[in-house]
C-alpha cells in the first residue's frame, strides 16, 4: 500500500501553536519580529562548545543580561502572566537556568526576605534585571573546610 503523504499549511499550524500559547491576540509577524528582534541574545555556535568553563560563564552572563535588558524593553520582565514569555524567555536563547539558580532562587530572594526596606529597595531591582549578581558562600564553624 503507497504510503499517504499529509499536506499542511505551515502558518496554519504556527498559528494553532501560537493561540494555544495564548498568543491569539498577536500577529505571525509580530511573533516572528519579537523573535528576531532578540537574535543578538543567541550563542555564537562556532564558538559556544570550545570555551573553557570560565569563558561559558562569562558569555552567559553576559547573554542572560542582554536578555534581562530585552524583557525589561518588552515589559515581561516582572511580568510572567504576559503571553510573551511564552516565547520570549531564556530558554528560547539556550540560556539554561541552572547556572542562574542560585542567583535567582538564592541571593534574590534572599535579598527580599533578610533585607531592610532600604536594602530592597536598591538591591532588588538590580539583581531582578541582573545589573548585580548573587553567589553563594558556605563555611563550617570550628570545623575547618575545603567546600
Amino acid at each position: 500500500m503507497p504510503s499517504k503523504r499529509l499536506l499542511f499549511n505551515s502558518q496554519e499550524l504556527k498559528r494553532f501553536y501560537y493561540d494555544i500559547l495564548g498568543l491569539e491576540n498577536y500577529s505571525l509577524e509580530k511573533i516572528n519580529q519579537l523573535q528576531n528582534d532578540g537574535k543578538h541574545i543567541l550563542p555564537d555556535i562556532n564558538t559556544h562548545y570550545y570555551r573553557s568553563r570560565e569563558s561559558g560563564m562569562e558569555e552567559s552572563y553576559r547573554r542572560m543580561s542582554e536578555y534581562m535588558k530585552y524583557a525589561e524593553k518588552l515589559g515581561i520582565i516582572h511580568d510572567k502572566s504576559n503571553p510573551i514569555t511564552k516565547i520570549i524567555n531564556p530558554d528560547r536563547f539556550n540560556l539554561g537556568f541552572a547556572q542562574f539558580a542560585l542567583h535567582f532562587q538564592g541571593f534574590v530572594p534572599a535579598l527580599e526576605l533578610l533585607g531592610n526596606e532600604e536594602q530592597v529597595k536598591t538591591w532588588v531591582p538590580r539583581g531582578s534585571s541582573f545589573q548585580v549578581t548573587g553567589a553563594y558562600v558556605q563555611t563550617e564553624i570550628a570545623h575547618g573546610s575545603d567546600v
